[in-house]
């Protein structure tokens, strides 16, 4: 599932203005333009570290430049600005791995040769 990382700044912007716009060097613009390639109208998942989570709606410009808004959903408030929930907790998952264990049939014959009366 892709999620795209937005700064704070960004997400600042989005809320003054209603909108931001990626420019077409940017990474994110370049993959959201050919990798998820969107329809018109549609919305995809946006992030910003340590604030949360939400949707918004996004547009790709004739240019390659990308404009990200917020969706008309309930991640948007009100005064239509975007609102970014938190993420839930990550489940708890534990993960038990085995190996079998390697034979050694010469250890026996080389304690012999060895004269050894104890192998540890």
């Amino acid at each position: 599932m892709n999620l795209v990382l937005l700064l704070y700044d960004e997400v600042e912007e989005i809320n003054a203005t209603g909108s931001v716009l990626l420019p077409t060097t940017d990474r994110r613009a370049r993959h959201i333009a050919t990798v998820l390639k969107p329809k018109p109208g549609a919305t995809i998942r946006v992030g910003c570290v340590g604030v949360g989570v939400g949707r918004a709606s996004v547009c790709i410009l004739e240019d390659g430049q990308v404009r990200l808004s917020p969706a008309a959903s309930n991640d948007t408030d009100a005064a239509g600005r975007l609102c970014l929930s938190a993420l839930p907790p990550h489940p708890h998952v534990e993960l038990l791995l085995a190996m079998p264990r390697p034979k050694a049939p010469g250890l026996a014959g080389m304690r012999a040769s060895m004269k050894l009366d104890r192998l540890s």
